[in-house]
């Protein structure tokens, strides 16, 4: 079975179950909660869809995937910070940027990528920690990190198909149990002024959880012992959780719940891309480490 496949089978096997767990809840035990997470389900299903069908198609597809998720996930940050002028210019940009990333990064040095690196870390802490020049900061910021993914079907010296779905679904997974483990244990909040909801029990439900699944998926996907994997789970996990958090800080300043209304039950492409913004950049820095070859 070839990984194209199998990661197709695992996600149709994860859906459904989800699916006929919620409807056999709502059957019995209906409620308001019940009815939002229906709604979030059936999300699922076109969101994990569309990319499984362009990782099928090859590289060509996911770039022309990401400019599209580029473009309109600046176009919600500019709706954030109230830029209501020259947003094509903005977009644009930013999607050239993309292209421009990754049509060379491939063919660039390991000092050059950690100099990448150094440099969108250095963008996130300017969007993040300041507030002058942030459509810039912020435009640059999603561009670059989400940008790598078209990336990493290019440069991965392993089966990319297979490691691309893997940090997709290790990012997507790690969402799903911190919020099965923080609505099951509650405690403490995690960011109270960010993110009132997100919990310490499920940050580390989230860890825990991540991290197992790397630990069985990963020696089938990449070139991974079991305890690395798990290792790569809990860092994708933790950057994973700092990516939502810098989304979050977005949306406080702009004093909103949802940064779109595009994903039913999610929100906006920012709400949904939130972790990936640097899971992604994490990833390429295992790539570049070579833990994943």
């Amino acid at each position: 079975m070839n990984a194209a496949t199998a990661a197709s089978l695992e996600v149709f096997a994860v859906l459904s179950v989800a699916t006929l767990a919620c409807r056999g809840v709502a059957l019995f035990w209906p409620s308001e909660e019940i009815k939002r997470v229906w709604v979030r389900i059936k999300s699922w299903w076109v969101i994990a869809a569309i990319p499984l069908l362009c990782l099928s198609l090859g590289p060509l597809a996911v770039s022309l995937l990401f400019v599209l998720v580029i473009a309109g996930a600046v176009l919600e940050f500019l709706s954030l910070i109230g830029l209501r002028r020259l947003r094509g210019l903005w977009i644009g940009g930013s999607v050239a940027v993309a292209i421009c990333l990754s049509w060379h990064l491939p063919k660039a040095s390991s000092a050059t990528g950690v100099t990448y690196l150094l440099g969108l870390a250095v963008v996130w802490g300017l969007l993040t920690l300041g507030r002058r020049g942030h459509r810039l900061w912020g435009s640059l910021f999603l561009a670059g990190s989400l940008g790598l993914v078209p990336v990493f079907m290019r440069i991965l010296p392993i089966d990319a198909f297979g490691a691309v779905f893997f940090l997709l679904f290790i990012t997507s997974l790690n969402d799903v149990f911190q919020y099965l483990a923080g609505k099951a244990v509650g405690g403490w909040p995690l960011a109270p002024t960010l993110s009132p909801r997100k919990t310490w029990s499920g940050f580390i439900g989230g860890l825990i959880g991540s991290g197992l699944t790397a630990s069985l998926l990963g020696p089938h996907f990449l070139s991974v012992h079991t305890s690395d994997a798990f290792m790569v789970g809990v860092l994708l996990a933790t950057a994973g959780t700092l990516g939502d958090l810098t989304v979050s800080l977005f949306k406080r300043r702009a004093e909103v719940a949802d940064t779109g209304r595009l994903l039913p039950g999610h929100g906006g492409l920012l709400d949904r891309l939130d972790s990936l913004c640097l899971t992604a950049p994490a990833f390429y820095g295992l790539i570049l480490l070579k833990v994943l070859v």
